[in-house]
């Protein structure tokens, strides 16, 4: 199922989709807590690979369309041809970079858990994660997370979920 992510609240949204989901691809896993400790495990991690490969072949790739193809005088296409290739780079290296965080979670994941029991582990998840970027919980933002979370887990009360966005 494609999920509709509000990146522009998130400044990372792979570690965001982490500590939703925790799920490994093309499985469905039921969420469990994540806690501080592993929370932090993580962030560092994603933080130091998206600073050191993703976000250096997105600025180039972005240059190239914005000034550099053009500004030097350089061939278009052989400019726009090298461009895709950093564009195939970048995303290769936000899928190992996904493909690492789901790692992290799947020792933790199980499958004998309701519903709620996973959007309550959600919401906490969440929780930690917009405290540590400092980002505020307005209700535009959880209105936005419900949405997600009922796509998510089809038989969980959004009002929990909600309220534990909100302590």
């Amino acid at each position: 199922m494609a999920c509709r992510v509000p990146a522009w609240n998130f400044k990372t949204s792979l570690d965001w989709m982490l500590t939703w989901s925790c799920s490994a691809t093309g499985m469905r896993r039921l969420m469990v807590f994540i806690g501080n400790h592993l929370f932090n495990q993580v962030l560092e991690f994603s933080y130091t690979w998206s600073g050191k490969t993703v976000k250096p072949l997105r600025q180039i790739r972005s240059w190239l369309k914005d000034d550099g193809c053009t500004q030097h005088g350089l061939d278009s296409d052989i400019c726009m041809n090298y461009r895709d290739k950093i564009k195939a780079m970048e995303l290769e290296a936000e899928k190992m970079q996904q493909i690492t965080l789901e790692s992290f979670c799947q020792a933790i994941t199980r499958a004998d858990i309701s519903d709620q029991q996973s959007s309550d582990a959600a919401a906490q998840n969440l929780k930690i994660y917009l405290t540590a970027e400092n980002i505020q919980i307005t209700n535009e933002l959880i209105n936005e997370l419900e949405f997600i979370n009922k796509a998510s887990f089809e038989n969980s009360d959004s009002r929990a979920f909600s309220k534990i966005l909100i302590q």
